[in-house]
């Protein structure tokens, strides 16, 4: 099955990894990949993990009629106008006497990190995800502006070291909770104690926790998630598409 991809940034080179490493089991090709930086790449026959890019396609309707591919796949960054982890690694880095731009390098060095960190910072890549979250799970019907959105790019070193000492933490945290009239959301950066449940994952991290009238609190964790993990959610969804065909 022939894909198209928009968008080859640090998910979109894990996927084509992944994609060549199970080649056998799952035959997909990727016959064109578009991007704003490099430019475009066309091959009928699959492109390599690192294709040789040409000038960009005027437009992305020339470049899927050029690739011819069967699925189209979007890996761009980040826009929550248009359309991880970083912030809890900024904070972690304050922690520890670093500055907010020092976590954002570490961040970046990581590659889990938007081209634009401000996303992470101001909450907007967690507001993304709360309302594809909540659209799925609770037909919220909602878009990521429409979130109450708050981040840290407002809290200096010096107050989360403060807090740090007295025992507690600073992580955002996305809460959805339905009623009779409707769904309300929100995303903040939250003070925790230690030993809250919700501040007990570091690092890339992450924890979700759905509270059910049957089963009390049950939850997920996804630990130290990097590009791989990422890419591996999106050739799954490639397997399920492809068996409808």
């Amino acid at each position: 099955m022939k894909l198209a991809l928009i968008g080859y940034g640090n998910v979109g080179r894990a996927l084509a990894r992944l994609i060549r490493r199970k080649r056998r089991d799952y035959p997909f090709r990727i016959t064109g990949i578009h991007t704003a930086r490099h430019g475009t790449a066309i091959s009928s026959r699959g492109l390599p993990v690192q294709p040789p890019f040409g000038p960009a396609a005027p437009c992305i309707e020339a470049f899927l009629d050029a690739a011819q591919a069967e699925i189209a796949v979007e890996l761009t960054t980040l826009n929550p106008v248009s359309g991880n982890s970083t912030s809890k690694i900024a904070i972690e880095t304050m922690e520890a006497g670093g500055t907010l731009a020092e976590g954002v390098e570490k961040a970046r060095a990581m590659g889990i990190a938007e081209a634009d960190a401000s996303y992470d910072l101001e909450g907007w890549d967690s507001s993304a995800k709360t309302a594809a979250l909540a659209n799925v799970l609770m037909d919220a019907r909602v878009t990521p502006q429409s979130i109450d959105t708050k981040g840290i790019t407002r809290l200096m070193p010096e107050r989360v070291r403060e807090i740090a000492r007295s025992g507690k933490t600073v992580r955002i945290v996305s809460r959805a909770r339905g009623s009779r009239t409707g769904v309300s959301l929100r995303v903040r950066a939250e003070v925790l104690d230690r030993n809250d449940v919700l501040a007990a994952v570091p690092g890339t991290s992450n924890l979700l926790l759905l509270h059910t009238d049957l089963m009390g609190a049950i939850g997920t964790v996804s630990i130290s998630p990097a590009v791989e993990q990422t890419a591996c959610g999106v050739w799954f969804d490639l397997i399920d598409i492809a068996r409808r065909f």
